[in-house]
């Protein structure tokens, strides 16, 4: 009861039915995965990071096969007295891309505190259960989110290269390893080498992201795009996931870079169908009319993103500093307006199609499958 409503959205009700499962049997057989579950729901409202890191770390320990590398940067002095608070958690356990690297979704805001049930303390009796290996692992996964969410990254690498070592077919570690290679050190052999290895896997065959990052690592590969092999990569996510709009702006970014704009329209058409919320297709929608001295058109679609995305796009100023100009050369006797992809002042940027920031990827990271988490008795 407590994972269903967590999935859909019910998180106090989450909350309520996964303490009261904690508080009825120390014992029971997924007691592991409650006591997890329970630490995410803090992390996802509270924000205490050190404190779930610290809460990890001990259930790994409770039964101590594996211990976790370096287990002083995990442990918050003057913390182990403190009880864990048990609040929401997102719907789901994602990890989006962004500064943290990971598919994590977005944070939710605090619930109200009116009719709380009492919060659990993991610093009382600990439980007979030993987590299966499996299931280590997929913990170990967790702090190595963590960890780069506090923005240790070299730790986090160390912790997701164990995670491998437990768990060499893991997809998720695979793919986070890859876009931390790719995106952090600039390591693009090894980022293709370890999304390579997720492709290999069931699971990771089977998941739209794997072939979608390989894209991307692809498009930046030096000294030269990698456009063909980009392309498939891109055709493979899309057969997977054939109405994510991530996957076709992505795939229209490309098509422009070739200088192909009607493949490059449809594609980002179709990423407006899958999403026409996103402020990022109808930016690039009206690049695309811009380029094409299609300036009504460009308008139009630049007016959108703008309404969209006041409050997300980074480049606003850019934007509506084009629209001027565009406007002010619709008039009679105004000047051409200046092409953006020479990077003319005022324009929307030297290289003006973008892709959806990697932060709006969203999708199960290691945790996802938790609910099937087991444990082995001692």
């Amino acid at each position: 009861v407590g994972l269903l409503h967590a999935r859909i959205g019910d998180l106090d009700l989450a909350e309520a039915a996964l303490s009261a499962v904690a508080a009825i049997d120390p014992n029971f057989e997924k007691i592991h995965l409650v006591r997890v579950k329970l630490v995410l729901l803090a992390v996802a409202v509270d924000g205490d990071k050190e404190r779930a890191l610290h809460v990890l770390e001990s259930i790994l320990e409770e039964h101590a096969h594996e211990r976790l590398p370096s287990p002083r940067a995990l442990t918050v002095p003057g913390s182990a007295t403190r009880a864990v608070p048990m609040t929401r958690a997102p719907p789901g356990f994602g990890l989006p891309f962004g500064d943290s690297a990971s598919f994590r979704l977005p944070m939710l805001g605090a619930p109200s505190t009116e009719n709380r049930v009492p919060r659990i303390s993991w610093d009382g009796p600990r439980s007979t259960m030993a987590p299966t290996p499996s299931f280590r692992a997929k913990i170990l996964a967790e702090v190595g989110h963590l960890l780069e969410d506090t923005g240790r990254f070299a730790e986090a690498q160390t912790v997701y290269e164990q995670v491998l070592r437990l768990a060499p077919d893991s997809a998720s570690v695979l793919m986070q390893l890859g876009w931390s290679l790719y995106n952090r050190q600039g390591d693009f052999a090894g980022a293709l080498g370890m999304l390579q290895r997720a492709a290999k896997s069931s699971s990771g065959r089977r998941d739209w992201r794997t072939w979608y990052l390989m894209g991307r690592v692809y498009m930046d590969t030096p000294p030269a795009p990698m456009f063909e092999d980009a392309y498939r990569a891109y055709e493979r996510a899309i057969m997977l996931d054939g109405h994510n709009s991530t996957i076709w702006l992505s795939l229209g970014v490309l098509f422009f870079q070739l200088q192909q704009p009607r493949d490059a329209l449809n594609a980002f058409i179709k990423a407006a169908r899958a999403d026409p919320s996103d402020p990022q297709v109808w930016y690039n929608v009206g690049v695309l009319y811009d380029t094409s001295e299609q300036r009504t058109d460009a308008i139009e679609a630049f007016d959108r993103a703008m309404n969209l995305g006041a409050r997300s796009l980074d480049n606003l100023a850019q934007i509506r500093a084009r629209v001027t100009e565009l406007r002010a050369q619709l008039k009679p006797g105004g000047k051409k307006a200046p092409d953006p992809q020479r990077g003319a002042s005022g324009g929307p940027s030297a290289a003006p199609v973008r892709e959806t920031s990697s932060s709006s990827l969203s999708g199960p990271s290691p945790a996802d499958a938790l609910e099937d988490g087991g444990v082995s008795r001692q």
